[in-house]
């Protein structure tokens, strides 16, 4: 694959990485903003525990989301490092 073609590649699968984080985000500010207006207050236990839970995923996903970024941004960096003739600077190391 060509310079071009890696990244056109790295910029669809940063979009599809994006758009999968827009709704755990929009849950998590839902959450924080009942919090803030004190919708909790009276709830059982049962619903906090749930809330909690809800955020606590939500979270995580968000994490190993951002985690897959990471890895899919080394292996452009990899493949970019194998082009004869890049078209500009390209990283050499990855830092480790």
């Amino acid at each position: 694959m060509d310079e071009k073609g890696l990244l056109e590649l790295w910029n669809t699968k940063r979009t599809q990485v994006i758009n999968a984080q827009k709704a755990p985000n929009f849950m998590l500010i839902g959450i924080f903003v009942l919090a803030a207006f004190g919708k909790f207050d009276m709830a059982s236990d049962a619903t906090k525990y749930l809330v909690l839970g809800v955020a606590a995923a939500t979270g995580i996903l968000e994490i190993i989301s951002q985690y897959a970024t990471i890895r899919e941004a080394e292996a452009l960096l990899v493949d970019l490092n194998r082009i004869e003739k890049p078209s500009g600077p390209v990283i050499t190391t990855l830092g480790n």
